[in-house]
């Protein structure tokens, strides 16, 4: 199990994303928290879930709850 993790790269207001990981309910810890707070005041063009290992309703709410 990999934690979940992301890298964050700005190019003046618009993000790119790119998920590291497992975005699951046993290996999120607070990756969801600290991805809203970053990308608050950003336009993401892109999300890239190549490195994305496990995935579930956990992860796919902590993206939604981060995009707003």
């Amino acid at each position: 199990m990999e934690p979940a993790a992301y890298l964050l790269t700005l190019d003046g207001a618009r993000a790119r994303i790119a998920l590291i990981g497992d975005w699951t309910a046993a290996s999120l810890g607070r990756a969801g928290e600290r991805l809203e707070k970053d990308i608050a005041r950003c336009d993401v063009a892109e999300v890239d879930a190549t490195d994305l290992a496990r995935f579930d309703t956990a992860g796919a709410f902590a993206l939604l709850q981060a995009a707003g």
